[in-house]
C-alpha cells in the first residue's frame, strides 16, 4: 500500500522528531508486536536528547544532518510539492475532515482537529488499519527550513512542547506497531 509507504516515512520523521523534543525527562517508544508462532517482540525506549544527539550523524540517501532531502528520495516528485503554502492553507481553514477516499480496497481519511492533523488509513484487503496524529505545530517545524527539506530535529524539538501520547498506531493481522511519546524509560 503505497499511502503506507509514505506515512510510514512521515511516521518515522515524526517520531524521530519526537525523540530530540526535550530533555532526558522525555522518552520516545516504539512497540513492535508480531503475532504467529514465531512472533518477534520489539521495544524500542530512547531518551530524546540521545536521539538529538545521534541524529546529524546518520547520513542514508535523502537524509543529512538530520533533514530528509525530498528530491533526493525515490520518488523525487515530492520536492516539487510546496508543503508550506498546503500546511498554511491547512492551519487557516477550520476543524474538519479535509479528505475521505472510501474504496472497495481501502478507506484513506485525512482531518484536522484542535491543533492536530490526522490521517486514518484502512488497508481492507490486508486488514491494516493507521491511524498518525501529528501537532500542526510540529509540523510547521519541520517544514521552517528549505523548501524542499523536512527538518527531523526541529520537529523532535517541537514536540517536546506537546503532551504525551500516541503518534502512530499500525495494526493488522500479523502485527501491531506503536510509536508515542511520553515522560517514562520504560514502557
Amino acid at each position: 500500500m503505497r499511502r503506507t509507504g509514505i506515512l510510514g516515512v512521515l511516521t518515522l520523521a515524526t517520531a524521530t522528531a519526537a525523540a530530540l523534543a526535550g530533555g532526558n525527562d522525555r522518552w520516545l517508544h516504539v512497540r513492535v508486536d508480531s503475532g504467529g508462532e514465531d512472533g518477534e517482540k520489539v521495544r524500542v525506549n530512547l531518551p530524546l536528547s540521545l536521539v538529538e544527539n545521534i541524529l546529524p550523524h546518520i547520513e542514508v540517501e535523502g537524509f543529512k544532518a538530520g533533514k530528509i532531502r525530498l528530491g533526493e528520495l525515490e520518488n523525487g516528485d515530492l520536492g516539487k510539492i510546496d508543503l508550506r503554502a498546503i500546511l498554511e492553507e491547512v492551519r487557516k481553514a477550520p476543524d474538519a475532515e479535509f479528505v475521505t477516499v472510501d474504496g472497495p480496497e481501502e478507506k484513506v481519511r485525512v482531518s484536522k482537529s484542535g491543533g492536530r492533523l490526522l490521517v486514518q488509513v484502512e488497508d481492507r484487503e490486508g486488514g491494516e488499519k493507521v491511524n498518525a496524529q501529528f501537532p500542526l505545530a510540529v509540523v510547521d517545524a519541520m517544514l521552517a527550513g528549505e523548501p524542499d527539506e523536512i527538518d527531523v530535529i526541529a520537529g523532535i524539538r517541537a514536540l517536546g512542547d506537546h503532551v504525551d501520547g500516541d503518534l502512530v498506531l499500525v495494526e493488522s493481522d500479523e502485527e501491531t506497531v506503536r510509536v508515542w511519546i511520553d515522560g517514562r524509560s520504560s514502557m
